[in-house]
C-alpha cells in the first residue's frame, strides 16, 4: 500500500522546531504568547507549521554591528603566511 502523504516536513513538533532552528523553549514559549510566533495543537503536541517557522525566524531583527576601525584597517593589510 502507498502513502498518500507528502514526503517534505510540513510541520515541526515544539522540541524539534527549536533544535532544528536553535531556538530556547523559554524565548520560543514567551513569542508564542505574544503572537510572534504561531503554534498549534494537535491533542497534546504543539506543532509549528514550516511556513510559520520560516516567517517567524524571518521576522527576527537583523544584527548589524557598527563599523570597527581597527578590524577595518587590519582588513586592507595583505596577510602574512605563515607556513613557510
Amino acid at each position: 500500500m502507498t502513502s498518500t502523504a507528502p514526503s517534505t516536513k510540513r510541520a515541526y513538533r515544539f522540541l524539534d522546531f527549536c533544535k532544528a532552528y536553535q531556538v530556547g523553549k523559554d524565548r520560543a514559549f514567551a513569542d508564542i504568547r505574544s503572537g510572534a510566533l504561531i503554534a498549534r495543537k494537535v491533542w497534546k503536541n504543539t506543532i509549528i507549521l514550516v511556513d510559520d517557522a520560516e516567517a517567524y525566524i524571518s521576522s527576527l531583527p537583523r544584527l548589524e554591528l557598527p563599523p570597527n576601525p581597527e578590524t577595518e584597517d587590519k582588513a586592507r593589510l595583505p596577510r602574512k603566511h605563515t607556513n613557510e
